[in-house]
């Protein structure tokens, strides 16, 4: 199973550094998204395209 891990606004990648290893130790294939800065009004096709991505995993 894998888990796909997409951070809030203002924050980065980094915010699942301590939460990964637990997800891998426990056997789960971890992918983290880079989720820049947006423009709210673009959120609906940032969020459409990762699930997009994350349906391909």
């Amino acid at each position: 199973m894998t888990a796909v891990l997409v951070h809030g606004t203002f924050a980065d990648e980094s915010s699942w550094s301590k939460i990964i290893p637990l997800l891998e130790a426990r056997g789960l294939q971890v992918v983290s998204v880079q989720n820049p800065p947006r423009l709210l009004s673009q959120l609906k096709a940032v969020a459409a395209a990762f699930i997009a991505a994350a349906s391909k995993v």
